[in-house]
Order: structure tokens, then C-alpha cells, then sequence
């Protein structure tokens, strides 16, 4: 019993310090709202989330999943945020930082893999640069027609699993009133006690539903549907969400 205490401690705290890692949201930046939350399955995650601020006008957001769960996944989310944190600050191209990140974890990865969504976007420009590492695809709510549409950027296959690959990323433009929802498997994947998926279908029905709402809102509203999907049954995946809205 006292050893299972400590051990319960020890992971308590590996959470607090991998929770550290972790940025905070971002209430306006050029008109931008990103809002974001993650949910470990254990005690600790092997989801992955980060915002860097490149320079007054562009800014990253990544979002990634490591195969697994548990320690080893944590251990690899923070080496995987700490490469991500140093090629991005170096390098303007996201499919160039992709392969930069791929090219570091494949000499230790042994039998794992991350899927990763690194957007680069420009808020002078309005536009954003895309690369998806065998990442889902991103829920793009479009104002302009007040429906949503599934993306999936270019890319290559997720991380770790050969050395030397080429990445290519997509280009788009971000129009007021825009919404982007970036989400890991965890969130699609929650099952009711029916054995039924939460899936994508019911977070469009979300974001088309509460269109009006900040990015906050809007990811409070996911989170909460999520749950009560899942009501009495334990979570069995790691869920990560990232909302991002272009003000209007």
C-alpha cells in the first residue's frame, strides 16, 4: 500500500511537470483566438499540443499523438514538444520542420510513431501553412457560408517511422469569422456505453451549432458534449482539442 502511495505521487507530480510543458491560451493575437485542453487518459499523456510565437505576426500551432499511452508517451511528448520548440524558432517552412523533427525521433523510436498538424499562420497575410504528419483532419467552420468542411493539408506519414522522408505542406487564407478545430483520436473515438464513437459528425454538428461562439466557448461546448457522451464509462484515450477563430 505504500509503495503504490508513492508510486501515485510520483505520478502525480511527472503530470504537474508534463502540464507545465503545455502552453496557455491566447486571447487575441492580430484578431486571433486559440483556445486549447488536454485530457490525460492516466496519469500522464502522450497527447501533445503547442503555440509558439514566431515573431508580431506569425505564430505555430501543433498538435500531435503519440502511439501509447503512459510514461513512455509522456517521455516522448516532451522530447518531441523541446524538437518542435527548437526547429520552428529556425525554420519558416512546416513541412522543413516536420522533416527536421522525424529525422531527430527516428533514431531513438523503436516501434512508435506520432501523428502531428503543425500549422504556420500569418495574420498579415491571413493565411496558413499547413503540413499534417498522418494527422487527423482538421473542422474548418466557414463564416462566409456558415458550414463546415473536413481539410486535410499535405504532408507525409507520422513521425518516427522512416528516416530522410519529404514533407509538403498547403497554403489557405483565414477569412473573419473562421473557426479551425484540431483534435486528437480521443475526442472521435469516445464511446457511450452502447459501443457507439463519438465521431466527427457530432463535433461539425457542435461547431455549426454554436457558430457565434469565441474559441473558448466553443471548445468548453466540445469538452462538455464529450463527457456527457461518455457518462459512467472511464476515458480510454487521451483527448486534445485546439480551437482556433479569426475575429471578426
Amino acid at each position: 500500500m505504500h509503495k503504490r502511495k508513492l508510486l501515485e505521487n510520483e505520478l502525480q507530480i511527472a503530470r504537474q511537470i508534463q502540464a507545465s510543458f503545455l502552453p496557455q491560451d491566447i486571447d487575441n493575437f492580430n484578431n486571433l483566438e486559440i483556445s486549447c485542453i488536454m485530457r490525460p487518459a492516466k496519469f500522464v499523456a502522450g497527447d501533445l499540443y503547442d503555440i509558439v510565437i514566431l515573431d508580431g505576426h506569425r505564430i505555430g500551432v501543433l498538435i500531435a499523438d503519440v502511439s501509447g499511452k503512459g510514461v513512455s508517451a509522456s517521455l516522448i511528448m516532451a522530447q518531441t514538444i523541446s524538437l518542435f520548440r527548437t526547429f520552428s524558432a529556425k525554420e519558416n517552412n512546416p513541412a522543413k520542420v516536420l522533416e527536421n523533427v522525424n529525422q531527430q525521433l527516428c533514431a531513438y523510436l523503436k516501434g512508435k510513431f506520432i501523428t502531428a498538424l503543425y500549422l504556420l499562420i500569418d495574420t498579415s497575410k491571413n493565411t496558413i501553412l499547413a503540413c499534417s504528419a498522418g494527422h487527423l483532419p482538421l473542422v474548418w467552420y466557414k463564416f462566409s457560408n456558415r458550414k463546415c468542411q473536413k481539410v486535410e493539408p499535405e504532408g507525409g506519414p507520422p513521425l518516427g517511422i522512416m528516416k530522410n522522408m519529404v514533407y509538403d505542406y498547403s497554403q489557405y487564407f483565414i477569412d473573419e469569422g473562421d473557426k479551425l478545430v484540431l483534435y486528437t483520436d480521443g475526442v472521435v473515438e469516445s464511446r457511450n456505453k452502447k459501443g457507439e464513437e463519438f465521431g466527427i459528425d457530432k463535433v461539425v454538428e457542435i461547431i455549426e451549432n454554436n457558430s457565434n461562439s469565441s474559441s473558448k466557448e466553443c471548445l468548453e461546448i466540445i469538452n462538455d458534449q464529450v463527457d456527457r457522451f461518455s457518462k459512467g464509462l472511464e476515458q480510454h484515450d487521451d483527448i486534445t482539442v485546439i480551437v482556433i477563430r479569426r475575429c471578426r
